[in-house]
């Protein structure tokens, strides 16, 4: 488990080195959560892309994290089936901060 983690943390670690170069963009998402088509229209910005007016509702919906989760199979890793419980399992809750509770529990 230690190794996967590495890993990842060391993937975030190489794209925040270079946060400041102008074609590399981060997006938190707890920002997404916030409000979601504030942060798909900056990615829009960002990557130069003109979304007709009439396209937004659409595509706010198509990638609400209820959407996603009802499609599960097509967003989660091999489809779910590294998860006990499948992409079910994958796409959880799209909370976060969801350690805070866990922590809590553990230091009772």
């Amino acid at each position: 488990m230690v190794g996967r983690i590495g890993s990842h943390l060391a993937n975030v670690q190489s794209w925040w080195n270079f946060r400041h170069l102008p074609n590399i963009q981060l997006f938190h998402y707890t920002d997404m959560l916030a409000d979601t088509e504030r942060e798909v229209r900056r990615i829009a910005t960002f990557l130069e892309i003109e979304v007709p007016g009439k396209a937004w509702d659409g595509i706010i919906k198509a990638i609400s994290f209820a959407e996603m989760k009802r499609q599960g199979e097509l967003y989660a890793p091999g489809g779910g089936q590294f998860w006990k419980g499948g992409a079910e399992t994958f796409m959880h809750k799209g909370t976060n901060n969801r350690w805070r509770a866990m922590y809590s529990l553990m230091k009772n």
